[in-house]
């Protein structure tokens, strides 16, 4: 059935939520691509909404997520997520920044911030809107930072290699003042690592 424009937002984000919830019973990756193709056509943000609220359900469950890896719900809108960000434009994700900062409550765990950074990680080169990826970035930065200051990362090299990552590919001395608002509150030896990160790049 067509959806009258005159439609309310909530409920064009509960179809969006029946579109997520058709995908994933496909249980079929390879359609994945297809049926996100289809998807972005949707105008509005009603759509990706829904794909974020279902990741929102996804990251409050902390079954979801183990050392080893992530179930099988996990990984499967973690797939359709993919192929949704390879089609849509860009301000069908401009608040991607708004959904961390809102679920960092449920970003406790080493194997769930991983998550977070396999989501969004390899479509940080595809935002053309800079304010927006560094907002995103910044987002990324908090989270890790909660984490190591509880020092409870069994891999902190691995975050301490990201932000390094961030700093030299994307935003260089921008986020320099938050790095040393946070340094204190880190363990010893991963301050030390990150030291550098916070120096100009004249330093």
């Amino acid at each position: 059935a067509v959806v009258s424009t005159q439609s309310t937002g909530a409920h064009r984000l509960a179809i969006g939520g029946k579109l997520v919830e058709a995908a994933l019973s496909s249980r079929n990756p390879q359609l994945y691509n297809t049926l996100a193709l289809l998807f972005s056509a949707i105008p509005g943000t009603h759509f990706s909404r829904a794909v974020f609220a279902k990741i929102a359900e996804i990251l409050a469950e902390p079954a979801n997520f183990y050392a080893e890896g992530w179930s099988s719900a996990a990984q499967s809108i973690l797939l359709l997520t993919h192929s949704f960000f390879q089609h849509c434009k860009n301000d069908a994700v401009d608040y991607i920044h708004e959904f961390i900062n809102e679920n960092a409550s449920h970003l406790q765990t080493e194997s769930q911030v991983v998550y977070i950074f396999k989501l969004v990680s390899p479509f940080l080169r595809q935002w053309r809107n800079a304010t927006q990826r560094k907002q995103i970035l910044y987002s990324l930065y908090q989270v890790m930072f909660s984490l190591l200051s509880e020092n409870s990362a069994s891999n902190p090299d691995l975050f301490v290699d990201f932000m390094y990552f961030i700093k030299y590919i994307y935003v260089g001395d921008e986020f320099k003042s938050m790095l040393e608002r946070h340094l204190p509150s880190l363990p010893t030896n991963v301050a030390s690592k990150l030291k550098f990160c916070g120096a100009d790049k004249s330093d």
